[in-house]
């Protein structure tokens, strides 16, 4: 089965996935990632991420309706988890973030 991908910026491409690798956390819309990373044109810039989502180096994530994108690396949250009592509860550790 032969599947038409939209032509797409081979440069584009590679300027997005140094940025990504540069900045591993980092997660935007199409129109951010063109207008705020790349200075780039929006269409390009969504046509670029589409092809990295179907080769699996970008993954699509939906954020409030909205399609965010991200490096298929990224680090996991290094938020530290709440300690178990040994009552059974849980209890906020002494490093954790007070909200």
């Amino acid at each position: 089965m032969v599947v038409d991908l939209p032509r797409v910026d081979g440069a584009l491409v590679q300027r997005l996935l140094a940025y990504f690798r540069s900045h591993p956390r980092a997660r935007d819309t199409a129109e951010g990632i063109a207008r705020f990373w790349l200075d780039a044109e929006t269409r390009e810039v969504e046509r670029a991420l589409e092809h990295l989502v179907k080769v699996g180096e970008v993954r699509e994530v939906r954020v409030i309706g909205a399609r965010h994108y991200e490096w298929h690396k990224r680090p996991q949250s290094t938020s530290i988890p709440a300690i178990r009592d040994p009552d059974g509860g849980e209890k906020e550790s002494k490093h954790a973030k007070r909200r």
